[in-house]
């Protein structure tokens, strides 16, 4: 009993302690999301990335916002993995070719 008072008491001093920490906004990554999963910057909150189908995530999949103010890691990249492709279809308009 004592031992997880002890606990809560340790969270609680050490959530008063960094209750005013936001980490801000998290830029946006190319061909890929990220989900804020209690949609929420401020310290301890966590953000987790994905890719858009054909791509492939490189580098870590869950951010978290520290004590310092800052997110933890860097962001990941979203790589092609070889299964999509753009196509660039050209448009004739006037004699002149749009692409």
């Amino acid at each position: 009993m004592f031992l997880s008072l002890y606990y809560i008491h340790i969270a609680i001093h050490t959530w008063a302690l960094h209750a005013g920490v936001d980490c801000g906004a998290l830029l946006s990554i190319a061909m890929g999301s990220i989900h804020l999963l209690n949609e929420s910057t401020v310290y301890s909150s966590l953000a987790a990335y994905a890719c858009m189908p054909g791509h492939q995530l490189v580098g870590v999949v869950m951010r978290v916002c520290q004590s310092d103010g800052q997110w933890s890691d860097t962001p990941p990249l979203c790589i092609s993995d070889g299964t999509s492709c753009i196509v660039i279809i050209p448009i004739i308009m006037y004699n002149y070719v749009y692409s």
